[in-house]
């Protein structure tokens, strides 16, 4: 059993890190996904135009993953 030490512990704690970040950010696409679907945006495009909505679902749930999961990470990269 190798142990880590300095700054090679540096680097471990940011690769679990990483790995939390990758799944933080899919769970909360997900989620933000479902919330935009719910709150009914497709009302402020015309009708017939399922890809814009679509395209503007995606982009709005990526974005607003990228910056909640930003924010957690940020967080919690205070307290190392």
């Amino acid at each position: 059993m190798e142990l880590i030490s300095g700054d090679n512990m540096f680097l471990a704690i940011n690769s679990n890190l990483d790995y939390i970040y990758t799944i933080i950010f899919c769970c909360l696409f997900v989620i933000c996904f479902l919330v935009i679907q719910a709150s009914r945006i497709e009302e402020c495009f015309k009708k017939g135009s399922v890809w814009q909505i679509r395209v503007a679902y995606f982009i709005l749930s990526f974005v607003l993953a990228f910056l909640l999961t930003y924010g957690l990470y940020f967080l919690v990269g205070l307290s190392f």
